[in-house]
């Protein structure tokens, strides 16, 4: 199993759960596979990226926590 398929299984529960709670069935069901997959891509990098800011938080080197919404899976344009 190569990296990407251990970091991907890491996040499937809690990319399934945030799916259930933020997204509407229906929109899914629309989406192409690829868009499907660069999401949930985009979802990853993004979890691991406020994964990575609340650690920096606990250990008092941040002044506030992130966490995920609705638009955890959108790519941010403005940090492109």
């Amino acid at each position: 199993m190569c990296s990407y398929q251990l970091i991907t299984a890491k996040y499937e529960e809690e990319y399934g759960n945030w799916l259930k709670e933020h997204k509407d069935p229906h929109e899914i069901s629309k989406r192409s596979v690829v868009e499907s997959l660069e999401r949930k891509a985009n979802w990853e990098k993004n979890y691991e990226s406020i994964q990575q800011h609340n650690a920096r938080y606990a250990a008092g080197k941040e002044t506030y926590v992130q966490g995920l919404n609705k638009f955890s899976d959108l790519v941010n344009i403005y940090h492109m």
